[in-house]
């Protein structure tokens, strides 16, 4: 995903978000790859790998977390065991 979007992404997959992505959102994915922008609440039920030269500020929920030197990050980092992802709000 590159380019900029406001609202809530859901998914079982991978979503890779390139450097020039502007993202406002609530994620909620199996693994994310961020290199952009990104405010807001991230869940990745596998693990979430920020990549310079991210900058990020919101709240990060994972059971693995990759974070590479230069990553600018004001969030909060909970982690633990997997949990599985609602598919209420994915579309069949």
């Amino acid at each position: 995903m590159d380019g900029t979007f406001n609202g809530k992404i859901t998914s079982k997959d991978t979503l890779i978000v390139g450097e020039s992505a502007h993202i406002e959102a609530d994620i909620s994915v199996g693994t994310l790859i961020l290199s952009g922008r990104f405010k807001g609440q991230v869940t990745a039920n596998v693990r979430v790998e920020l990549r310079a030269p991210a900058q990020v500020e919101g709240s990060i929920n994972t059971p693995s977390l990759v974070v590479e030197e230069g990553v600018l990050m004001n969030s909060t980092v909970s982690m633990g065991p997997a949990q599985p992802l609602a598919t209420a709000d994915i579309p069949e």
